[in-house]
């Protein structure tokens, strides 16, 4: 089976939830999240079950920088 690493942000998690549900039906995957947990725009126990039921591996990633900011990238 071929593998996807998929990197998001949270300020594309709203469209990012339906390409990955239909890429996990077909591709091994591996969802990068950069989010800031201390006040996630989307509900991470909720992120964490629905890539539980699409077999996808979910890799969280914390940043504390201003979204714009290079050390972002």
């Amino acid at each position: 089976m071929k593998r996807i690493v998929y990197i998001s942000s949270e300020w594309l998690i709203d469209t990012d939830i339906t390409v990955i549900g239909r890429l996990a039906s077909e591709y091994e995957l591996h969802f990068f999240y950069v989010c800031n947990c201390n006040s996630p725009r989307y509900n991470i126990e909720k992120l964490k079950l629905f890539c539980v039921d699409h077999n996808i591996q979910l890799h969280l990633y914390n940043h504390c920088a201003r979204y714009l900011s290079i050390k972002t990238f």
